[in-house]
């Protein structure tokens, strides 16, 4: 017979359903509730068959019920009600032996236990969520009028029987069944299902959640990631994506989380919080599947490119090293790209890293930079290479170092833009290094190269070129003279008439450091550099103002050097009214001072005719204007 405790616990669940006071309830509200108990057992023909067979012990007719009367005959009659596995099992004497039986509301009993077999309630009710085919969320256990807890014992809760001298345990089994999403409507809709489905320990509800999740958070336009964020399901997303044994779990969980991390700079902040940077940097350390390491590099590069204090944290959590495990022993081409991006994102943004949390990467990038033939790849690598570049003596030695020049140098001439502009930039940014680290690149012949990406339909192409140029100009004379002879004199005098101002600025830039040595001064005049630099002079921009006034300015000192030819053909090219009216039109007061010096020397040679008696002008006219190095992305 059932034990006292489990009839209460049951009428309880009845009581709750009858209103105060009455001793009957309604017969449809009975089955309602018996039904919601153990929707297994009680189906509509064996509650048919129930009030036939209780109409019979009950003098009126079964439209109201007397609880406490029904659940007895339930439980202590031997009437044809679905109980025929329990009397089989009676019939074997088995029960003499057990220890613990559970039955369902209507008082069949589905699991009976021997005390040599009683482990945790924990695992009572998984054994019993196998016998129904139900997610083990969705059994719970009722005994002593309460639910046990999954930490009991149920060794020790069968002792506490028989110390009572009730014998066996007798358990009730309720089931609730976990939401599920209706197809009929849409997910964004249901979003409390998910969080229902994903906190269950159903691994077949946590990898159906997930998936829709991940799927809500991949819309282009507008990804619901502050509503997800608000469902508080992201700590859970994180620590399912720890399930080193369920690979598709890892892999649908942090597919969300990436996904959330794509977002502004609030919400990854919000998983950035969860301590999720040494998790997913851990999975990515310990997983051996290349789907799941994906996942994890692609997240972590979400969050390192978010902003500098993010890309900081993600190396001081050893996010390198993690990175580069992956990328030297993956095939995976999607997986190599993502961790070549990944990689270009803890290379940028200022300040920079410390250069010994960027050395690691360099060979790795080298090698993929000469064997890779992929877009992505070298692009992303490429952009890594400009960003090291971009700084320090230390940082641009650190490239060269690498022995990657020549290869730089040929990619150059790629034929994706996407690939020769990052190759641009960092040869640019490696000849703002000293002599020696400009000869390094120009050992390389990158000048063919660069000439034809001067006529690139795309400005920014044609304004790198001429700053890369302009810094080589401001070298020594034998790098001037390379220049030169690479036919770029001429060049410059094409790119200063560019439609783009900011075009036409560095190419300015160019011929003016190069005027700075008188030994080229006659080929920038042969060149026809005079006169486009005259034009540029009725510019209203003021570094064009003073890069024009410098330029005449070495031409007049450099003209003592030259034929006499070249001196006529710069009084003419340059006359004094025309410094006189740049002068009027001046920016600043510093570029009208400049010019009224400028036409004080000039009228001071012309009225002496002695060019080379005039005196050098006091505030150093012939210190070199230095390229503006500026981020022309």
């Amino acid at each position: 017979m059932t034990s006292k405790a489990t009839f209460e616990s049951i009428l309880g669940c009845f009581r709750r359903h009858q209103v105060e006071g009455d001793e009957v309830m309604d017969w449809q509200v009975f089955s309602e509730v018996l039904r919601k108990l153990d929707p297994e057992f009680c189906s509509d023909t064996l509650l048919e068959n129930f009030r036939l067979c209780f109409s019979e012990i009950q003098d009126e007719s079964v439209r109201a019920i007397r609880i406490e009367e029904a659940l007895k005959w339930i439980f202590c009659s031997s009437v044809k009600l679905k109980r025929s596995t329990s009397l089989k099992k009676q019939k074997t004497d088995e029960f003499d032996t057990e220890a613990l039986r559970v039955r369902t509301a209507s008082g069949a009993v589905i699991l009976a236990m021997k005390a040599e077999e009683l482990e945790t309630v924990e695992r009572l009710r998984e054994k019993v969520g196998d016998v129904l085919g139900r997610c083990v969320d969705e059994v719970k256990l009722i005994a002593f009028e309460r639910q046990l807890e999954d930490g009991e014992s149920c060794r020790e809760l069968v002792t506490h029987e028989f110390a009572a001298g009730k014998g066996c345990l007798e358990v009730l089994v309720v089931t609730q069944q976990i939401p599920q999403l209706d197809p009929a409507l849409p997910v964004l809709d249901q979003l409390e299902v998910l969080k229902a489905m994903i906190m269950s320990s159903s691994v077949e509800y946590q990898i159906d959640a997930a998936t829709h999740l991940r799927k809500v958070l991949s819309v282009e336009a507008n990804p619901p990631i502050d509503r997800v964020l608000e469902l508080d399901v992201a700590p859970r997303l994180l620590e399912l994506s720890q399930q080193m044994a369920n690979p598709q779990l890892q892999f649908e969980t942090l597919w969300a989380v990436l996904n959330i991390v794509s977002g502004n700079a609030r919400q990854t902040q919000a998983i950035v919080d969860l301590d999720a940077v040494p998790i997913i940097i851990n999975i990515m350390r310990e997983s051996s599947t290349p789907d799941v390491q994906e996942q994890a590099i692609w997240a972590i590069g979400n969050i390192a490119g978010d902003s500098v204090q993010h890309r900081d944290l993600c190396l001081q959590s050893e996010g390198m090293p993690a990175v580069l495990q992956v990328l030297e022993s993956t095939t995976k081409i999607s997986c190599i790209r993502n961790a070549v991006w990944t990689i270009s994102n803890f290379f940028r943004g200022a300040p920079k890293p410390r250069l010994d949390d960027l050395k690691p990467a360099l060979p790795v990038l080298t090698r993929h930079l000469r064997k890779s033939s992929d877009t992505d790849v070298l692009t992303d690598a490429l952009w890594s290479m400009s960003y090291i570049s971009d700084g320090e003596y230390n940082y641009i030695q650190s490239v060269i170092d690498s022995g990657i020049c020549d290869r730089l140098v040929e990619l150059l001439a790629h034929p994706s833009q996407m690939v020769h502009t990052p190759a641009l930039r960092t040869v640019g940014n490696l000849v703002t290094g000293d002599d020696a680290q400009t000869d390094a690149v120009l050992s390389c012949k990158p000048l063919p190269s660069v000439m034809q990406l001067t006529t690139s339909t795309k400005m920014k192409i044609r304004k790198e070129c001429c700053w890369m140029l302009s810094n080589i100009c401001a070298g020594p004379l034998y790098q001037v003279v390379q220049i030169r002879d690479a036919g770029f004199f001429e060049r410059f005098v094409i790119t200063a008439r560019d439609p783009e101002l900011s075009v036409r600025k560095e190419a300015a830039f160019c011929i003016t450091n190069a005027s700075e040595r008188p030994e080229v001064v006659g080929d920038l005049m042969d060149a026809d550099c005079m006169t486009v630099m005259h034009e540029l002079m009725d510019s209203h921009d003021g570094k064009l103002q003073d890069l024009c006034l410098t330029f005449i300015s070495n031409l007049q000192k450099a003209l003592t050097s030259l034929s006499a030819e070249y001196s006529e053909r710069f009084y003419a090219a340059f006359p004094i009214q025309d410094i006189e009216e740049l002068e009027e039109n001046a920016g600043s007061a510093s570029i009208r001072s400049k010019a009224q010096k400028l036409i004080r020397q000039m009228q001071s040679k012309t009225s002496t005719e002695s060019p080379e008696a005039c005196p050098e002008s006091p505030d150093g006219l012939d210190a070199p204007p230095e390229s503006e190095d500026e981020d022309l992305d």
